[in-house]
């Protein structure tokens, strides 16, 4: 707590027991007050409601219902190192038959620098990433810092599997046999043969 330190400096300045001035301790009750309020806790049971805005200012929203399974990938500036490979390694699997929303997790950062995280944002990333700036999204999902969030969204738009951490061959599995049974989707159609390949092939 940093309550007891402030108070001790506060001795060690003034001498003798500490007399804080009245105005100084309604300001540090209010402050204290404010800075302990409960974090609302995950609802996983509701649709997803999310609307930001992306890196380049447009309105980046996800509501149910949804025409997919969808993934919806958030991570903080370390997360971020791990979503690549998931996406890739998804995108493999089930084509255009999944498809994802992206959101950074960027509430850490102060206000004044927020311009220059977006227009980092635009420089790096093609696709559009949806910037939580009042960490909005982790009151609706149970978002872990410093590694990839991966939340499996059905077309009601709810929370039906998640993965978090990097990606190996064990959770790979996982989220692939989640996303099968939960939207009955499955691997990406061959692209059928022409009569020449059919001909070579033979």
């Amino acid at each position: 707590m940093i309550w007891p330190v402030v108070l001790m400096r506060l001795q060690s300045r003034w001498g003798g027991p500490c007399v804080i001035p009245r105005w100084l301790l309604v300001l540090l009750v209010g402050f204290m007050r404010g800075s302990i309020q409960p974090a609302a806790a995950a609802d996983t049971n509701a649709p997803v409601a999310i609307s930001l805005t992306d890196q380049w200012e447009n309105p980046a929203r996800l509501q149910a219902p949804l025409d997919r399974v969808t993934i919806l990938t958030v991570a903080d500036r370390a997360g971020a190192e791990q979503i690549d490979a998931w996406v890739a390694a998804l995108k493999a699997e089930f084509g255009t038959n999944l498809q994802f929303f992206a959101v950074a997790d960027v509430s850490a950062v102060p206000g004044p620098l927020r311009g220059v995280v977006r227009r980092r944002f635009a420089r790096q990333y093609t696709r559009p990433v949806g910037l939580d700036w009042q960490g909005a999204v982790a009151g609706q999902f149970a978002v872990k810092p410093k590694v990839a969030n991966l939340f499996v969204l059905d077309q009601a738009g709810v929370q039906r599997h998640m993965i978090q951490g990097g990606v190996n061959g064990g959770a790979l599995r996982e989220l692939v046999d989640a996303v099968r049974r939960i939207g009955g989707v499955g691997q990406p159609a061959r692209p059928r043969a022409t009569p020449a390949q059919a001909d070579v092939a033979r």
